[in-house]
């Protein structure tokens, strides 16, 4: 699986979208990474998987069966309704999730294995997935300004332009620089002034999760729309 030269760390950084990534240069990456790791468990895990270990190639078979046409958003809903709640959630300690890990591969950041939030992972891997420039980051506040808004807090009357697929960006009051992004479904009909979000680490795995627009410490600032 791993005979090819090894590529080096650098590319997981690199401007590559997910779809050539896994096309062409996953195995060398992911070999590389581990090597270069092996006695550096942060970013693998607290002991990082072999390259030849099959549960990477079950991460890859799992990825790979998503639809590289449509919407993110559908990534999304195919991640959620076909991976294994094994490989949904971050692992206890140990061992990372590597299909969280490989979520990284369409961002610039490294990972501290399973346990680096991973919303905008998931987001950017998705929006990469079917061929389009995501922010390219682990780190939700870049998408504040990702995309076209369709609603923006104080800006007019919630849910505005929102329509089920679109992106949802919230901020967290007491760590500006923190926050959450997530794709969103639509008002919580169940509850007042929430929405109902699909994504990934929400309680720690990939499903849908109900938040508060408001009322938190966590507040929904925009809505946006991929263009």
């Amino acid at each position: 699986m791993y005979r090819r030269s090894l590529l080096g760390l650098a590319l997981i950084s690199s401007a590559l979208s997910t779809r050539l990534l896994y096309a062409q240069d996953w195995a060398t990456v992911l070999g590389q990474a581990v090597l270069n790791e092996k006695n550096n468990t942060a970013f693998l895990g607290r002991e990082p998987l072999p390259p030849n270990d099959p549960r990477w190639d079950d991460a890859k078979a799992l990825l790979d069966a998503t639809p590289t046409t449509g919407t993110a958003y559908r990534v999304a809903q195919v991640l959620e309704s076909t991976v294994p709640d094994t490989f949904k959630k971050e692992w206890p300690p140990g061992y990372a999730n590597p299909l969280i890990v490989d979520l990284f591969f369409a961002t610039g950041t490294k990972p501290q294995g399973d346990v680096t939030p991973w919303c905008a992972a998931f987001v950017s891997w998705c929006i990469e997935r079917v061929g389009s420039k995501s922010a390219r980051s682990a780190a939700s506040k870049e998408y504040r300004e990702y995309g076209t808004p369709v609603w923006e807090k104080g800006k007019g009357e919630f849910p505005g332009q929102a329509r089920e697929g679109d992106i949802a960006v919230f901020k967290s009051l007491s760590k500006p620089n923190n926050g959450h992004v997530t794709f969103y479904v639509g008002e919580d009909p169940t509850s007042n002034r929430r929405i109902k979000v699909l994504g990934g680490n929400q309680s720690d795995q990939i499903g849908y999760s109900s938040y508060r627009i408001s009322g938190g410490d966590l507040q929904l600032i925009s809505i946006r729309r991929l263009t």
